[in-house]
């Protein structure tokens, strides 16, 4: 595999699941704590930063940036920029 045909799996991978909107802090706190975050340390801080994600982009604004995320070769970029470090 190449690094198109990396880049067009991604995009194809995203853009399909870009309809499942989640937009539950708690839940994802629940997920972190799988790994080890306490939920009530989650939901004081990256669970804080979650909530205020979703509650200022709604879910066609993340469909629509997907969307556009996956027309761009920024995916690939990043992917050859960690590589190199």
């Amino acid at each position: 595999m190449d690094i198109q045909q990396a880049q067009a799996k991604w995009a194809r991978n995203a853009v399909a699941g870009a309809k499942n909107w989640h937009g539950d802090p708690m839940r994802y706190c629940e997920g972190l704590a799988r790994f080890g975050l306490n939920p009530a340390t989650c939901q004081s801080g990256v669970g804080q930063r979650y909530a205020a994600g979703i509650s200022a982009v709604g879910p066609g604004q993340f469909q629509a940036a997907v969307q556009a995320a996956a027309q761009s070769d920024r995916w690939a970029r990043r992917w050859l920029e960690g590589l190199s470090r």
